[in-house]
């Protein structure tokens, strides 16, 4: 408890003050925090206050004695008809603030058993294997700058909350670079259960979007899913709005079911349908998002350009393109990641999507691969039902929010 110091005029103590001989009561309170802010070795703060004077004496305790635990205040009424006794009253330490940036030496560990507390009903399997990485990279200290600059994704830039040496809250800052423009992606945003509801996550999410400002980027991204309600509010008060849904549908490693669309065959891709095979893309994959999978649209370009575009990149890709009374309906990509989950990329028109994996599904094989689970990320709400019907499951749907930093 501490007493009120009002900033402007008002009640000092339980009487009216309007101008003392010092200064004004905004004078003394500014006095006064600025005394708590400048001695932090203080633990005695003795105020005499009277009709004549205000003084602010400090007592500062050297560091190698034990601080008391509170500071003392002595309030005098100075309008009172006939002296009153003093009145002592005692009042907690100013906190310290809690927030501070992440240090990926240190606060790794707790990061990834705080995550894992948080998200454990819905982490994916690429999420735990996140998390393995990240308990192995805190494991082995010290780390050298060459790791830190190749794995950006294990020491992520971004704050913590820490209370006493225990992490209860953190936020991650992930940096994207797209059409030569500097962006963030706002992740691994988590507080403790039993400290929700505080704050905490709404003083992280401003911390985040400063340090944005400082690096002068002008765009931060976030994804939350659609059955997080609370989050999603509070993206929305912070100023996030959303841009699209996305699906991700994930199938083990097995043969797909169904049966292939009727009047349908499996044709090799062709060059000549690249340029509307590069537009379909864009519709399901827009620019504006692509930067998220760190894939170059060049990789899916045939011909000798595409080729060193993979030989580059290290991608592997395979095509299967379908017709339907010779009109072309779509092509099915085939990429192979590190991942948990190798992905497929559809590019096909919403009118031609559902026969054009009806068909290509239950054919498109890749030796050495067959162990491999598939993926694919595709706008929510499209092509829901003959994803089921071969043996797709949702395993989440995300809202993509961004917000422009001016």
């Amino acid at each position: 408890m501490s007493l009120p110091f009002p900033r402007r005029g008002g009640v000092f103590g339980a009487c009216p003050v309007r101008k003392m001989k010092t200064g004004s009561p905004g004078r003394t309170a500014s006095l006064v925090r600025g005394a708590r802010e400048t001695n932090r070795n203080c633990d005695n703060i003795c105020l005499h206050l009277d009709s004549f004077s205000c003084k602010i004496a400090a007592h500062p305790w050297p560091r190698r004695y034990p601080k008391a635990s509170a500071v003392k205040q002595t309030q005098t009424c100075i309008h009172a008809k006939k002296p009153m006794a003093a009145i002592t009253q005692t009042i907690p330490r100013p906190t310290k603030s809690h927030l501070r940036p992440v240090n990926a030496r240190r606060d790794l560990g707790q990061i990834a058993d705080l995550v894992e507390l948080c998200f454990a009903e819905t982490l994916s399997a690429d999420g735990q294997r996140y998390l393995r990485r990240m308990r192995q990279s805190a494991r082995h200290q010290p780390y050298s700058g060459f790791q830190f600059a190749a794995l950006p994704f294990i020491a992520p830039e971004g704050f913590v909350w820490d209370e006493g040496g225990e992490i209860v809250g953190n936020i991650s800052l992930i940096p994207f670079v797209s059409r030569r423009r500097l962006l963030y992606l706002i992740a691994n945003v988590a507080v403790h259960p039993a400290r929700r509801r505080q704050g905490i996550a709404r003083a992280l999410t401003n911390a985040a979007l400063e340090q944005v400002r400082k690096r002068h980027a002008r765009v931060v991204w976030l994804q939350v899913r659609d059955d997080n309600p609370a989050a999603i509010s509070l993206y929305q008060a912070a100023g996030f709005a959303e841009q699209t849904r996305r699906t991700t549908w994930v199938h083990p490693a097995g043969d797909f079911r169904g049966v292939p669309a009727p009047g349908t065959r499996i044709t090799q891709r062709k060059p000549a349908h690249w340029k509307r095979q590069r537009k379909w893309l864009q519709w399901n994959y827009p620019d504006e998002i692509f930067w998220y999978w760190r894939l170059s649209r060049f990789a899916f370009r045939p011909g000798v350009l595409g080729a060193f575009s993979r030989f580059w990149s290290e991608t592997r890709l395979r095509h299967w393109s379908v017709e339907q009374n010779s009109e072309w309906l779509g092509t099915l990509t085939w990429y192979a990641t590190g991942a948990y989950a190798d992905q497929l990329w559809l590019a096909a028109p919403p009118e031609t999507e559902t026969p054009a994996l009806q068909t290509l599904l239950p054919y498109i094989h890749w030796p050495g691969r067959e162990h491999r689970p598939l993926s694919l990320d595709y706008p929510a709400g499209r092509a829901a039902d003959v994803l089921h019907q071969a043996g797709f499951r949702a395993e989440h749907t995300l809202i993509w929010m961004k917000i422009d930093i001016l």
